[in-house]
């Protein structure tokens, strides 16, 4: 195309002259469109950009593909599990917690390294709170009485409920790091156990695996 000079047409007032590659960028830009009123040297009256030598460029951004989306985004506790394959995406605090309770009983599928320590580290914070405020108040020291005894539901509660979701993001734990969960019973063995179960929970497999959500 021959680098002419043109006039656009911008809030009734006549912008230029610009050449045919200053108005590539423009047209790049959005500042000016196919409707954009166009004049160069050479025409009877001013024209649609699109019904103009510069109708090419149009085009040549219509066929442009837009940008290819990151791998994997982080895309709130919906994204617990890589659909398209791959380790699980990293969470917050907040996002971790959630996505534990939401996902209660999901055994499938996998768990990042921050979403497992983040509900780990939200369970003990819950621990100790209830243990600070049994010493504070000296509610279970004998002889107990209801404030105690509501403690102690409390407690034990908290622990029942939070026993299954404990268990299936540390199933996901494994299954990200390419582990069965079968080999979480290996926790029965004393201290070696508890040692092989911390080990596989920092590592990680950021190629797909047989565990990926369907």
């Amino acid at each position: 195309m021959i680098d002419r000079q043109w006039h656009y047409a911008a809030g009734g007032t006549s912008v230029g002259p610009r050449t045919t590659h200053q108005m590539q960028a423009l047209i790049g830009a959005g500042e000016v469109t196919a409707q954009t009123l166009v004049w160069s040297e050479g025409m009877a009256e001013w024209a649609e950009a699109a019904a103009t030598e510069l109708r090419g460029l149009f085009a040549e951004k219509v066929a442009t593909p837009p940008p290819a989306p990151p791998a994997a985004l982080p895309a709130g506790f919906g994204a617990t599990f890589a659909s398209a394959g791959g380790a699980a995406p990293w969470m917050g605090f907040g996002e971790a917690v959630r996505s534990c309770l939401t996902n209660y009983a999901k055994f499938s599928g996998r768990a990042s390294r921050s979403q497992y320590w983040f509900f780990t580290l939200f369970l003990t914070a819950v621990n100790i709170g209830i243990t600070l405020i049994d010493i504070a108040t000296g509610a279970t020291v004998e002889p107990i009485g209801a404030g105690g005894m509501v403690l102690m539901a409390v407690s034990l509660l908290f622990a029942l409920g939070m026993f299954i979701p404990s268990l299936a993001v540390t199933s996901r734990r494994f299954h990200d790091a390419g582990w069965s969960f079968w080999w979480f019973l290996l926790i029965l063995v004393p201290l070696a156990g508890l040692v092989f179960v911390f080990v596989v929970s920092l590592l990680r497999d950021p190629n797909p695996n047989r565990f990926d959500a369907p």
